[in-house]
């Protein structure tokens, strides 16, 4: 009975020896497999000691940047302003993606994200089923400002002015001289679409136009911009290729094409055809290179005063001709005065070639 007794009392200890292996073996694999169920969080003052971060009774560390540039215009996360540490990779990957807050306009800076403003934050957007937690390290903030370009006043001008040839380019508008009005560079979001418009008169009536330039960016307003411009307008000039006698008559080779931009519309009296003074004569001396005007040419006097002529007289089907002395120089066009040779009576008629004139009854 003693033996029997004996036995059972060991038998007793080496069952509680083993229920105490099994229990202490089954935290060890809890403790191990803790990060693949650590999805919830609390979000802990940092420690005293920051060097404790990296300390395996902290799971995951969030370390906030002093500040960071936004160079897209989506929303910011959490792993764009802080630099995440811990051994659950996933945990890691989900907190990276929880987002923050919106980047600023271009230009602008804003102090968005505090360290409070993340640990409400993550408590909000995780669950709390399983607990670890989250040491903060770095700064209490980060300050985040968003990536932008400047834009100058000739970098302006240029756009400005490719848009102007290509809006006017079958007009004979042309640019002289542009003015911005800019004291500042505008400040646009880097590596975003910018678009821009120019609100004009249409057409442009003055030679001092003032239009306004518009910078936006997604349909947002960034900068508004006023730019006179000095308008001109181009023309194609005759002008004397030589030297040009008073009463010369003017041929294709006496006169050559000239482009040029003037301050006003071109004036009906200045030539600018060749065609309407080929045949004119010069009413006055006139110096190579100066351009030529209607003004200072004249119809060729085709009928001389005391000149024998041929006078037609025209009347419903009768024609009649006759001859007749001018008594008077006529040119295309023109009404004169004849004598009639044969009933010596004097007639008006019209000068329609030359020594000839057109009677009418």
């Amino acid at each position: 009975m003693m033996k029997t007794s004996r036995a059972k009392k060991i038998n007793s200890g080496s069952g509680k020896r083993l229920a105490a292996a099994s229990s202490l073996f089954l935290l060890i694999l809890l403790l191990a497999l803790w990060p693949e169920y650590g999805r919830a969080v609390q979000a802990d003052e940092p420690p005293a000691d920051k060097s404790r971060v990296a300390d395996k009774n902290w799971a995951t560390a969030v370390i906030l940047k002093d500040r960071w540039a936004a160079e897209r215009d989506d929303e910011v996360l959490l792993g764009d302003i802080a630099r995440l540490q811990g051994s659950d990779v996933a945990l890691i990957e989900e907190l990276s993606r929880i987002p923050v807050g919106r980047p600023p306009r271009a230009g602008t800076a804003a102090t968005v994200v505090t360290l409070q403003g993340i640990r409400h934050l993550l408590r909000r957007s995780l669950p709390t089923d399983i607990f670890v937690k989250i040491a903060f390290s770095g700064s209490d903030r980060c300050l985040i400002e968003r990536a932008y370009r400047e834009i100058e006043a000739a970098e302006i001008e240029r756009l400005f002015r490719e848009w102007f040839s290509e809006r006017f380019s079958r007009q004979e508008f042309e640019l002289e001289r542009v003015r911005v009005f800019l004291t500042q560079p505008v400040k646009v979001p880097d590596g975003g679409e910018i678009n821009y418009e120019v609100h004009n008169p249409e057409p442009p009536s003055r030679q001092e136009e003032t239009f306004l330039f518009r910078i936006s960016h997604r349909g947002e307003l960034i900068r508004q911009i006023r730019i006179l411009a000095t308008i001109g307008y181009r023309a194609t000039m005759l002008v004397a290729a030589k030297d040009l006698a008073k009463g010369e008559v003017i041929s294709p080779a006496k006169v050559i094409e000239k482009a040029v931009i003037l301050r006003n519309r071109p004036d009906p009296e200045q030539a600018v055809d060749p065609s309407r003074i080929i045949g004119l004569v010069c009413r006055q001396p006139i110096r190579a290179g100066s351009e030529l005007t209607l003004k200072m040419l004249d119809q060729p006097i085709l009928i001389r005063k005391g000149a024998i002529i041929k006078m037609v007289l025209e009347s419903n089907n009768l024609r009649i001709i006759g001859l007749g002395r001018a008594r008077a120089d006529g040119r295309q066009g023109e009404i004169i005065r004849a004598e009639n040779l044969s009933s010596q009576g004097d007639v008006y008629g019209k000068v329609v070639s030359e020594n000839q004139i057109l009677v009418s009854f």
